[in-house]
């Protein structure tokens, strides 16, 4: 009867250290697996604003505008901001590769914006000539957004590393 006892008391123990290897397998699988993914900040909803760094980049002034909202579709997307004579998108640029044309997105661009990252690339026309634009970015925070740039343009091609912020648009933008 005592062998019985012992024999019982063996299963139960090592059915116990298996049930806690198994249970500790599946928790650092599932941290694994949520270290792999990067998560970033969601923005702020209302007005942003951003500047290029390097040359030609207005040496930090914000040039380029937006808003941070919810579209009519009920995602929360890049918008275009209302800056009096015109509303738009206008991205982070540098004055001398656009010929000191202000780069407004079409009309209607609506940017979506997943995972607090966005990913935008068109061509359009910038007086008479075909831009490549292709933009992205990601929140750092919910007031704070970084990310990269390229223009293609006239004789002006390049990649700029850029940053915004959450606040109210200067009127030179």
């Amino acid at each position: 009867m005592t062998e019985n006892v012992r024999s019982r008391a063996r299963r139960r123990g090592i059915a116990t250290g298996l049930s806690t290897i198994v249970c500790v397998a599946l928790i650092g699988a599932g941290t694994a697996a949520s270290a792999g993914t990067k998560q970033f900040a969601t923005p702020k909803k209302g007005e942003w604003s951003s500047a290029t760094e390097g040359p030609h980049s207005a040496g930090g002034t914000p040039i380029g505008g937006w808003d941070v909202g919810i579209a009519s579709d009920g995602a929360l997307k890049i918008l275009p901001h209302n800056f009096g004579l015109a509303s738009g998108i206008v991205p982070p640029y540098w004055r001398k590769c656009t010929d000191n044309y202000v780069p407004m997105l079409p009309a209607g661009t609506e940017i979506p914006i997943h995972g607090g990252k966005f990913n935008y690339a068109a061509d359009y026309d910038l007086a008479g000539r075909t831009m490549h634009l292709h933009w992205r970015g990601h929140w750092t925070t919910r007031k704070r957004v970084k990310g990269d740039i390229t223009l293609n343009y006239h004789n002006c091609n390049g990649t700029r590393k850029w940053a915004g912020a959450f606040g109210k648009l200067p009127p030179n933008v």
